[in-house]
């Protein structure tokens, strides 16, 4: 993603979902939903085409459903709510019987560090329920560092120094899939390689759940704008 900057007035063209995933929404049409992960944001507007789909979205938020849109090549952009200039925009392609996630992550004030600028991190997924007592997770890269600081990749892991589950050396702006035991989970996001913490938290999830967990934030803000870590049930909506 972070391979993904605009200059203003550019539009980039990316293809994804050529691969496909399942949707599980029983719609022959591309499903797509918008969350805002975007800590220094007041509220903000997505359009798919030039046409809105998702008004005023607060920081942590994020529509109620997946929209059905149309396939093929599909421009998505972001904006602050009712401005023109838009934040971000790129092109995908949208393929019939998948759903996607995009997620606006990035800052507002990114000043001239560019691979902090607001921007997709974009991804075909699965909402089809996982087997058992399992919940299946789709983890995002969305944290961003202090002014001057690179960002670095993140491990997403359960405590100990045997974790039972562990993404590692999770890239700015990725998406990648985690399935868990369901129940009580308390999750880790750290920086690749050491023992610290950005954000400490315990979740409950549900046998058959499916969820997307964003890890969001600036590093060394406090309030609003503090490292935390975001979920969201994105199973059959």
């Amino acid at each position: 993603m972070r391979s993904k900057f605009l200059s203003a007035g550019a539009v980039l063209v990316v293809l994804a979902g050529c691969g496909g995933s399942g949707g599980g929404s029983g719609s022959s049409k591309p499903q797509i939903r918008f969350f805002n992960s975007i800590p220094d944001s007041k509220a903000i507007d997505f359009q798919v085409n030039e046409t809105t789909a998702a008004s005023s979205i607060p920081y942590g938020g994020s529509d109620q459903n997946f929209l059905s849109e149309s396939s093929g090549l599909t421009d998505l952009t972001i904006f602050e709510h009712g401005q023109q200039i838009p934040l971000w925009s790129e092109a995908d392609t949208l393929a019939n019987n998948v759903s996607y996630i995009a997620v606006a992550i990035g800052e507002e004030g990114y000043g001239s560090e560019t691979d902090k600028r607001p921007q997709f991190a974009f991804s075909a997924i699965s909402r089809t329920a996982p087997n058992g007592t399992q919940a299946k997770l789709f983890i995002v890269h969305g944290l961003e560092e202090a002014a001057g600081v690179p960002t670095p990749n993140i491990d997403f892991t359960n405590p100990g120094q045997n974790p039972t589950f562990a993404v590692t050396n999770l890239a700015p702006g990725s998406i990648t899939a985690l399935t868990v035991n369901a129940g009580s989970q308390e999750f880790i996001a750290r920086q690749t390689g050491t023992q610290g913490s950005y954000a400490d938290q315990t979740f409950t999830l549900a046998a058959g759940g499916v969820y997307l967990m964003v890890v969001t934030g600036i590093n060394g803000d406090t309030g609003a704008e503090a490292p935390e870590i975001e979920q969201v049930s994105i199973q059959g909506n």
